[in-house]
Parts: structure tokens; C-alpha cells; sequence
């Protein structure tokens, strides 16, 4: 730890974090990488890759099923938000298959909502691999056993392509780094 060095989280949605990041009032974002397409002026260092998995709470229907994606249609979803990499992915799942995705009941990236919702409802969720990996060892949540495919997408640092970061956020990035290399 730092000492006097102050971290302030902001959990949301990627063209407002992207703003934000332009404009200099954040130093850098941790998510789902985008293509280089997206924003000449930002930059992307992948640090690691997640596939996504499909959770439900503890005595949910499916539990214990082989699953197929056209079992999944009619399910009431906690899905990422529209237009997101995440969700993206997910419906494509569908789409390839020749079936239309799924409504979502609630969209959401908020992993306190997300978590809550499936203990307490017969919803199902698709989240990266790790969001929700303590809940899944712990078996308060469980992943199904339905095969996504094409659901890997790249994590890292986004920061201002050309940018100067300052020493606190340097080590910032450091730590987060040295810990995602632990896994």
C-alpha cells in the first residue's frame, strides 16, 4: 500500500468511462478491451483473456441438465448492457444458431445486483468466468453446463494513447498488473 494515495472507483458505462478517460478526469479504465477501430486515441493492453459462462442460483431448474442454446430462449436473463462486447458475444451464441437472443429482464454489469438477483430468483446470468468465481466455489452460485462458444474477449488496461500517467497511477497499474499475473 501507498500511504496518502486515495482510489476512487467508477463502475460506469464504457462510453461515459471513455469520456471521462478523454477528458482527463479518469487515469485509466480496467474492462473488456475494445477494437482499435473504436478509438484511435485510446489504447488497449490486454492482460488477460475470460471466457463467459452462463450462472444460475442454487436450486434453479436447469441444475444438473445437459443444455442446449434453444434451452436457454425462454429463461428470464440478467444480461450485460446492449451494444456491450458481453452482450454482444452472448447473442451471437443465438444468432449463429438461427434463433433471435433473448430479452433481457435486467441489464446490468453491477455484480452486487447480479449476485443478489440469482439467489433469489429462478434468473439466469452470463458473466466472465472470474466475476463470480468465490460465489461458484462456494456453490452459492453454479455455473450450467451449456457450452457458449466464441465468448472469449480480451481484459486489460485502457489509457489515453500518448498519454503521461502520473506516479500514482502508474503503480496503480502496477499492482494490477503483478496481480492479474498471479492467476
Amino acid at each position: 500500500m501507498h500511504p496518502g494515495i486515495r482510489v476512487v472507483t467508477n463502475e460506469s458505462p464504457f462510453d461515459v468511462l471513455a469520456l471521462e478517460l478523454r477528458a482527463g478526469d479518469l487515469d485509466f479504465i480496467f474492462g473488456a478491451l475494445r477494437p482499435a477501430s473504436y478509438a484511435s486515441d485510446l489504447a488497449g493492453e490486454e492482460l488477460l483473456t475470460e471466457e463467459m459462462v452462463v450462472v444460475a442460483g442454487p436450486g434453479h431448474p436447469f441444475l444438473g441438465k445437459a443444455l442446449e442454446i434453444e434451452d436457454l430462449i425462454h429463461a428470464h436473463w440478467i444480461l450485460p448492457r446492449a451494444l456491450s462486447p458481453a452482450r454482444e458475444l452472448f447473442e451471437g451464441n443465438f444468432h449463429r444458431t438461427g434463433y433471435e437472443a433473448p430479452v433481457a429482464v435486467v441489464e446490468t454489469g453491477d455484480l452486487a445486483i447480479i449476485r443478489g438477483l440469482l439467489m433469489r430468483t429462478p434468473m439466469l446470468a452470463v458473466v466472465s468466468e472470474h466475476q463470480l468465481e468465490h460465489e461458484i466455489s462456494s456453490s452459492d452460485l453454479v455455473r450450467l453446463s451449456v457450452k457458449l462458444t466464441n465468448t472469449f474477449r480480451p481484459i486489460g488496461l485502457i489509457m489515453r494513447a500518448n498519454g503521461l500517467h502520473s506516479p500514482t497511477a502508474d503503480a496503480l497499474m502496477a499492482a494490477i498488473r503483478t496481480t492479474v499475473g498471479e492467476f
